[in-house]
């Protein structure tokens, strides 16, 4: 049997582990640029190029102003209230005014609380009910009941017309719908919309760049 000397195995095993380590890495570069080929390949492969990708890129985007118009526009489809308030829509209740009134303060019930029940009147569409609900909740009370009061006039017919005024801007606050943007502000959106998506497309292209010069 013949006898290897021990520094002739250790360098022909160095020299396989050499090899091995070679291969390893040789194959690592391939698979990354492998990698990195079929993404720059696949931009200008497609029909378009560049270009095809930058259109793609501002279809799928959509700015906070676009967002908005379509929402506007969709809410103009929304149901408004069938008509405005009347006083047999509420619960009315007068007591005695601590406001104006000369020889009749104190004496003459001409304050007005005036009650809507939100959730009963069904003139309101519901989503006006919810939003009038969440808006005035400080003035909601336990019952579900819309409470305004009204003294600073000094007849009763004065305050409840008050009162009344003042729930009727309630609703209207509730249901007030923005009008969707005019043709000119959409096409504003568009040009500033367009030139970010050109300045970030631009960016990301010197970045590209910078990273294949190293």
């Amino acid at each position: 049997m013949i006898s290897v000397p021990a520094a002739a195995t250790a360098t022909a095993t160095a020299a396989l582990l050499s090899l091995r380590a070679k291969r390893r890495l040789t194959q690592r570069l391939g698979c990354s640029a492998g990698a990195r080929r079929p993404s720059v390949l696949g931009a200008s492969a497609r029909p378009g190029g560049a270009a095809s990708s930058r259109t793609e890129l501002v279809q799928r985007s959509a700015t906070p102003g676009e967002i908005a118009s379509r929402q506007a526009a969709a809410a103009q489809k929304l149901k408004r209230p069938s008509r405005r308030l009347q006083a047999e829509d509420l619960e009315i209740r007068y007591a005695r005014s601590g406001g104006p009134g000369g020889q009749n303060v104190n004496k003459v019930e001409t304050k007005v609380d005036a009650r809507l029940n939100v959730e009963q009147a069904s003139f309101l569409p519901k989503w006006v009910q919810e939003k009038l609900l969440q808006q005035q909740s400080s003035r909601v009370n336990s019952a579900g009941m819309l409470v305004v009061s009204a003294q600073e006039h000094r007849t009763q017919q004065d305050n409840l017309r008050s009162a009344m005024q003042k729930i009727q801007d309630m609703i209207d606050q509730a249901s007030y719908i923005a009008p969707p943007p005019s043709q000119e502000k959409k096409a504003k959106m568009q040009r500033v919309k367009k030139k970010a998506d050109q300045k970030r497309i631009e960016e990301k292209r010197r970045r590209s760049e910078r990273k294949n010069f190293k």
